[in-house]
């Protein structure tokens, strides 16, 4: 019973009525019978109550002249052999218990004469979300890291389908959920969708703090399994968990207590640890260690013991280890200080490093079956101040800030170009405390789809930035989407919003549809 009084609870915070209308009304005719009032496509939650009414018409007729049927599919889009019968009045109540799924399913509304047999149809595209659904998850502490708080941000730029021009903030929902904050502090948070069988049905937020691993359900926001739970041949020695990431190659990869754990989200769905040959093997972090975002799932990690490369490629690359795959770089890197590792242009993964004598350098790799493919070096008094950066995946462009400048680094043929981006907060008082690369959260995870098929992408994947602030002054902190160029790495002169209300901003994830 939890589980139903935890969700309605939600309900109430995410939907002012039963269903939240984000599709435009749509008329159907056929031989002289109108059916209105109806949408052509419905975005809701596994368990959220849809409430219909169709309004249905023909010239000197009455309702009552009619008979009516609403069936939906028992598997989604398949055929009107295998419907479930939901009613038979103009209007309808039903709570969703369809399965979660890619791909939608089709509610059928059947309208035929008494008299004739004649019959009109309306076909609506039902598509159940296992989440709270598609915007940014906001993983923040108002107590300097003691407990952290989510909440989730909807708008039009991050939520496919919201057709409203203010946001709609969902807070304090682990609170709401459990009655009590969340112990620790957010280090890591990731959306990731799993399998149950057939269908891709358990979508999971996968947290991470200094003392555990947890897996949250996204429609309650209840915990669900926690460290030893999630891991294949019983339990790890420190369940820290400083990064986690989503592969092409149906994976989730976590970095463990310094080292690097995997999960194979449509087999055993349960994490298992990497080999590494190198000593010591608990060196990895976000700084020195990522998943290129392309079908061959390459991981990549910097040794700063050895100043050596090591890598994996190819589908199920988790799998493999990284002893097989070293290599030199062209300078001496023993010593070298990882600032920061992520995916990069064209499905490869980047490596920005600090060697002893102080000059940069980003190394561009794996591309498959070539280990490195650029290399740059360069010094920058800019980035001296630095504290944050961020790759992008669809450009050769990093961007890096600090407490009050954010530059857009530019590599490329001619090398590295370090360019101030124009940019301020609201107050001077605001200090900036991240930026990140904005990605619809389906992407990289190759569970509902390609690059190239998908059907909800947005006009703002991969387009924008996101930064984030914080006031000590009035204790807020804030969201700023900030769309870019690709070929300059500028800003354009669009401004997709600043958002407001949270506490010390620790992560942001996109979340699932």
């Amino acid at each position: 019973m939890r589980r139903f009084t935890i969700l309605s609870a939600l309900s109430v915070l995410l939907f002012t009525g039963c269903y939240k209308d984000l599709s435009t009304e749509a008329t159907t005719t056929l031989n002289d019978i109108v059916i209105a009032g109806l949408q052509d496509e419905l975005f809701v939650l596994f368990g959220e109550t849809i409430s219909l009414k169709a309004k249905v018409w023909e010239d000197g007729r009455e309702d009552s002249d009619f008979s009516y049927l609403w069936e939906i599919d028992l598997v989604p889009n398949n055929s009107h052999y295998d419907r479930l019968e939901l009613g038979t009045d103009l209007s309808l109540e039903y709570k969703v218990g369809n399965t979660p799924s890619t791909v939608p399913y089709n509610l059928i509304f059947t309208v035929t004469d008494k008299v004739s047999g004649r019959r009109a149809f309306k076909l609506i595209k039902v598509n159940v979300s296992s989440s709270l659904g598609e915007g940014l998850l906001v993983a923040y502490t108002r107590d300097g890291g003691v407990t952290s708080e989510f909440d989730l941000l909807s708008n039009s730029f991050v939520t496919y389908g919201y057709q409203e021009s203010t946001p709609r903030y969902a807070r304090e929902l682990y609170q709401t959920a459990n009655g009590e904050k969340f112990e620790g502090k957010v280090n890591a948070m990731i959306s990731r969708l799993c399998t149950s069988g057939a269908v891709y049905s358990e979508s999971w937020i996968t947290v991470g703090t200094d003392e555990h691993i947890i897996n949250i359900d996204p429609l309650t926001f209840e915990r669900a399994k926690q460290d030893a739970e999630l891991f294949n041949m019983g339990s790890a020695p420190s369940y820290r968990t400083t990064a986690l990431y989503n592969g092409c190659g149906y994976e989730t990869a976590a970095v463990i207590g310094g080292e690097v754990y995997t999960c194979v989200t449509h087999t055993s769905n349960m994490f298992s640890k990497n080999y590494y040959g190198g000593s010591p093997a608990d060196i990895f972090g976000p700084e020195n260690f990522a998943i290129g975002l392309n079908s061959q799932s390459p991981y990549a990690a910097f040794d700063p013991n050895t100043g050596l490369f090591s890598y994996v490629i190819g589908p199920f690359a988790g799998q493999q280890g990284f002893s097989q795959h070293n290599y030199t770089p062209d300078v001496d890197l023993k010593g070298a200080t990882p600032i920061f590792a992520g995916a990069f242009a064209a499905g490869s993964v980047a490596m920005f490093l600090k060697d002893v004598s102080g000059k940069y350098h980003v190394y561009v790799s794996p591309m498959y079956s070539n280990p490195i493919d650029d290399h740059f070096s360069f010094e920058s008094a800019d980035l001296d101040k630095a504290k944050y950066f961020t790759f992008c995946d669809n450009t050769s462009i990093m961007y890096a800030a600090s407490d009050d400048t954010i530059w857009a680094v530019l590599l490329n043929g001619v090398g590295a170009t370090v360019r101030k981006v124009t940019w301020s907060p609201d107050s001077p008082q605001e200090i900036i405390t991240g930026i990140q690369h904005y990605k619809q959260a389906w992407w990289g995870t190759r569970q509902f789809s390609s690059a190239i098929d998908y059907g909800y992408a947005l006009p703002t994947h991969q387009l924008q930035i996101i930064i984030t602030t914080y006031n000590p002054s009035t204790k807020e902190g804030k969201i700023y989407l900030r769309p870019f160029n690709v070929a300059s790495g500028l800003f354009t002169m669009k401004n997709n919003g600043t958002y407001g209300g949270f506490g010390e901003i620790l992560c942001i994830s996109p979340t699932f549809r």
